[in-house]
């Protein structure tokens, strides 16, 4: 059996606003790959636990299904955006050389 105050609080704990892309002002970014480091591995260790939590034939309500849902879009477009940057700076290099 799931214990849904602790599901409550992972998921409230994890899903944040929708990340909205900003130009970079050099004083505002410092240290936010250590946080988003800190916080993934949070994510990765609580996703651990609800996979354990879960059975494969349990029904979950359909607040959590779209909280589930959400988390895993999130990441998506995070993943995308930083394989984007990374693709860019390749790109760069080649033109470089």
């Amino acid at each position: 059996m799931i214990n849904y105050r602790k599901l409550v609080s992972v998921i409230s704990e994890n899903i944040k606003q929708p990340i909205v892309e900003a130009k970079k002002d050099p004083g505002e970014y410092d240290y936010e790959g250590d946080m988003a480091k800190v916080q993934l591995r949070a994510m990765v260790d609580q996703a651990e636990d609800l996979i354990e939590m879960f059975e494969d034939n349990e029904n979950l309500p359909e607040w959590c299904q779209n909280k589930i849902t959400k988390a895993s879009d999130y990441i998506k477009d995070v993943y995308s955006y930083m394989e984007g940057l990374e693709k860019d700076d390749e790109d760069e290099d080649e033109k470089d050389d």
